[in-house]
This record gives structure tokens, sequence and C-alpha cells, in this order.
């Protein structure tokens, strides 16, 4: 078993202290640069009704049902409930219970674990963090927001200091658009079809749209359109060029040279326009997103999502399109601990130990930990009164770069474990350079 995990069931993961430590500090910063656009937190039941979980397709081998064990005589005994598998059905079904007290354009972000009653496989879990962010309009909602989300993407990306990563971009009604020129009508099959190229590859793609009725034709049509990526620069003359035959071809054109347009900021090649991207939800209707790790395709998208203008409908008659992302922070985070891209922490978040040397010190040891945690820095007294060597190496399991021990003349002396270095301070002086 990888040294970031505990013993766990399987599927369930429970991370060591210090992978632990570090998905929290990947939660607390994707949670930081939410903000930073404005986007406000929610968070939802853990469980929905099963009649409303399965309306988004045939998940009834995913959906964790729920029921009362000490479920008395003549009490129903089949699930009423199930745990969520994702936080989209919940915000759509949350934004229309509460649409008359909430400001719209609602723009929300939910942090929380979900649960999928499917196989667990390397990286793929039965119980796991996602991260949405959700922008809902009412009656409307103008494309610029869709650029918005991938722009968050890609900021929280480079923050994370991960590695190389690709933002892909895509528009549903290109697709479809885009499809019908070539006399195609099953838009549902072809798109599920073109979504597996990057897994299945061209030549089973076109072997499966001819199993769907496509002519050989049309399947190179499809084919050659999916193999087509450009940076935004280029994407902006592609969408120029291109005909529109038809009007569902022409509001993509509109869509996505807004949405390029207010993506032209970020650096060249930084979102790529790729026309392989349809994701296989049939509530998407316009732009879809996908974020990989370069070098890591292989295993897949750590983010994705898209534009839907009626998935709340199924919980009101009322018109609340939105555009969303999702990232699978727990598959994110065993990809990049088992690639190296992510450093185990130290176990504790503790920066000094206060060493004692008799029992008797510890009144004036706690007062000096007390001071440095005022100063933000993250302190404990040393447990027990041991040898000095010992408080060295137990303060080094810690995590703790210095010790620090209080002197009889009210001063203390402060050791840098990393470099060695020691000297005579007063608690003052020692505050001020820890906080630095």
């Amino acid at each position: 078993m990888s040294d970031y995990f505990g013993k766990m069931m399987r599927g369930f993961p429970e991370w060591l202290p210090g992978a632990k430590r570090q998905e929290r500090r990947i939660l607390d910063t994707i949670a930081g640069i939410y903000e930073s656009y404005g986007y406000t937190p929610i968070e939802t039941a853990a469980v929905e009704k099963v009649k409303s979980l399965a309306t988004t397709g045939d998940v009834s081998k995913e959906i964790f049902g729920i029921h009362r064990l000490a479920a008395e005589e003549g009490e129903q005994k089949k699930a009423e409930f199930g745990l969520h598998f994702d936080l989209t059905l919940p915000f759509a079904r949350y934004t229309a219970e509460n649409a008359g007290k909430l400001q719209f354009p609602f723009k929300r972000y939910q942090i929380q674990k979900v649960w999928r009653g499917e196989r667990p496989q390397q990286g793929r879990y039965r119980e796991f963090y996602q991260s949405d962010i959700d922008i809902v309009g009412d009656g409307a909602l103008p494309a610029h927001f869709e650029a918005e989300v991938v722009e968050v993407v890609y900021s929280i990306f480079k923050e994370l200091n991960v590695g190389d990563f690709t933002v892909r971009i895509n528009n549903r009604k290109l697709l479809e658009g885009y499809y019908r020129g070539l006399g195609i009508e099953d838009m549902g099959q072809t798109l599920i079809a073109i979504d597996k190229i990057d897994k299945e590859g061209r030549e089973r793609v076109i072997e499966m749209l001819l199993e769907n009725g496509l002519s050989q034709e049309q399947a190179e049509g499809c084919v050659d359109l999916a193999a087509k990526k450009f940076t935004i620069s280029e994407g902006l003359k592609f969408i120029g060029e291109l005909e529109a035959t038809n009007e569902i071809l022409e509001q993509a054109k509109v869509e996505l040279t807004e949405i390029f347009n207010n993506l032209s900021h970020l650096p060249e090649g930084s979102v790529i326009f790729d026309l392989s991207i349809a994701r296989g939800l049939d509530y998407y209707t316009g732009s879809v997103y996908e974020c990989t790790l370069k070098g890591l395709e292989h295993c897949g998208s750590v983010c994705s999502g898209g534009r839907y203008d009626n998935l709340a409908g199924k919980f009101t008659k009322r018109s609340l399109p939105g555009v969303g992302l999702s990232i699978g922070v727990t598959r994110l985070l065993y990809l990049l601990f088992e690639n190296d891209r992510l450093p185990i922490l130290a176990p504790t978040p503790t920066q000094a130990v206060v060493m004692l040397f008799d029992e008797s010190q510890r009144p004036r040891a706690n007062e000096v930990a007390s001071e440095l945690r005022k100063a933000g820095i993250n302190t404990e007294v040393t447990h027990q009164v041991r040898k000095f060597p010992k408080q060295i190496q137990h303060a080094e399991k810690r995590g703790a770069r210095f010790i620090i021990i209080p002197e009889e003349d009210g001063s203390c002396s402060m050791k840098d474990l990393q470099t060695g270095e020691q000297e005579s301070l007063s608690i003052g002086k020692v505050v001020s350079i820890l906080s630095e």
C-alpha cells in the first residue's frame, strides 16, 4: 500500500496525516480562488430522494441507498433516499427551491464528499471529494460567464503548481451544427462516440459511428473535425472562417467568439480549443470543458464541466440556465501523489517546539509557546522531559523546523534544525524572526 494511505476499506480512502494535510491545503487553495472570483459557499444534504437521483440517467448501480436498520414492522423497507453521487443535481434542487431568496446570477461553490457504488479502481473511489462551481442565471446567462469558469480552472491549476496541464474547451452546438450539415440526425450517440476518441482512437470510433448507422463519409467527417486543435487566437480565426450552414452552427460561432475574446488575456496555449471534447452527459447544451495533466492524459480528465440550459427544470418551471465545472479532488490527489508531482507534507503543522529539561519549567515553556501562537506560529511544548537528543528527534518527527529553549534570565535559545544555527534571543526577537 502506498505510504500516503492508511488501512482502509476498498474504495474509501483514508489519508495518512501528511497526505491529509496536503488535501486540506489543496481544498483551501481551491476555495480561496473560487472566492476571489466572487463565488459563495453552500452545502447540501448528503442524501437526495432516489427518484430524483435516478432522473439523471441509468445510475441505479451507482446509488448507495439508505434506510433505517431498525425500521419497525410496516415501515417502508425499500430505500427512499440515496447518497448523492455528484453535486450537480443537489445544486439544481437547492437553486430551484430557494430561487426566491437568491441573488442572480447566483455564483456558488460547493466542496463536499460524494458516493458512488461502482467498482473501485486505482484513482477511482466509492467515496471522494468533489469541488464544484456553478453560475446560474434567471432566464438568461451571458456567454462571458462560460469564459470565466475556464479562467477559474486555469487559475486553480496554476496556483496549485502541480506541473503542466491543459485546459480544453469545445462547444456542443458547433458539433451538432456541423453534424447536421453532414446529414446526421442521431446527435446523442454520435456525441457519445466522439467523446471516446482519446481513449478508443480514430479507427475504433469510426467503427462505432458506422454501427450507429452513419455512412463512411459521415463517420470520417466527424473524426476529422475531432482531430482539430487550436490555441485561442487560432480558434478565433477558425471560427471566423467556418461557414455557418445552419442556425445552430451560427449560434456556436457567436458564443465561441465571445468566449474566446474573453479568454484572450491568458497566455497563448494555456487554453486549447479541442474539437474532440463532447462530454457524454445529455444535459450539456453549449460549451464543454476538460482539464488534463500533461504526461497523464491517459488517466483522463481531473476537471470537467459545461453549459446547461435546463438542469433545474427537473424541479421548477422557472428558466435557470447555468454553467459549471467540477474538480475530482481525491482523484487528482491520487494522481499527483502516485506520480511524484506533489509531496506528502510533514505529519503535523507544528513549526516550533518549546523544549524543557525539568517539569518545573513547563509553566514558563507554556508562556513562551503562547506568545509564539499569538504571532501565528504553530507551536507545541514537548510532551515529556527527556534527554536533549531525544527531544530534538521528536521535534524533527513532528516536522518542526525550530526548537526553542527558555533560559533562566528570560531569554530563549532558538535553534534552526535545517541549518543547525543556534542563538540566544529575547522572546520578542524570536517572535519577530519566526513571524518572517
